[in-house]
């Protein structure tokens, strides 16, 4: 009988997971693991499977691109022109966008950050109602600009975001509740009234 139950076992243990993405298997420090991450991911929800499943993976795939990112920018140091830095930045966001990498550029140095455009063109039909709508409204983010550190932002673009995520979270209480939409809302709150002395 105990033989029976450790086959068992062994075969449970190894049952692929039915829902989901075992990140662990990846290689972050490879530049095209966040590519292979994301078919993997496709191929896991294409048949729509439960919206739930889908969303704690990708969950996980977030936290998973923050140390990507992060083991980027230790691997990968850009090189830096004084003298056409734009026309640099462009040919490197062009050259590491396929990754799910934006490139920014701050002091005199070029560093990498997580894509909102990558991850609403890529996930965002297979996550929930909300999640979808919070994902494209946050793509705007790509597009800011840093100088010493801080975002550049003006005081009426942070009054258009705090009432978005106002309305949110009135729209999705539930979702907001248990996305902590609410600490957003405070620091959006706080920005306003401490503009321009931000820092993101």
């Amino acid at each position: 009988m105990k033989n029976i139950i450790f086959i068992l076992i062994l075969f449970i243990l190894n049952i692929p997971c039915a829902f989901g993405i075992d990140y662990n298997k990846y290689d972050i420090y490879d530049i095209n693991s966040l590519r292979n991450i994301t078919n993997d991911y496709k191929n896991e929800f294409k048949n729509k499977q439960e919206i739930v499943d889908a969303e704690n993976s990708f969950n996980e795939f977030i936290k998973y691109y923050e140390k990507f990112v992060s083991i980027q920018n230790e691997k990968n140091l850009l090189s830096y022109n004084y003298f056409n830095p734009s026309k640099l930045l462009k040919e490197y966001t062009n050259k590491y966008y396929k990754y799910g990498l934006i490139v920014q550029i701050d002091e005199g140095e070029f560093f990498f950050v997580s894509s909102k455009r990558y991850m609403y063109k890529n996930f965002a039909k297979y996550l929930s109602k909300p999640h979808r709508k919070l994902l494209k409204f946050e793509t705007r983010f790509d597009n800011r600009i840093i100088n010493d550190c801080r975002y550049i932002i003006s005081q009426s673009e942070l009054k258009k975001i705090l009432e978005f995520y106002e309305k949110f979270e009135k729209e999705y209480p539930e979702y907001s509740k248990q996305n902590k939409i609410d600490n957003i809302i405070k620091k959006y709150k706080k920005d306003i009234e401490h503009y321009p002395y931000l820092i993101y």
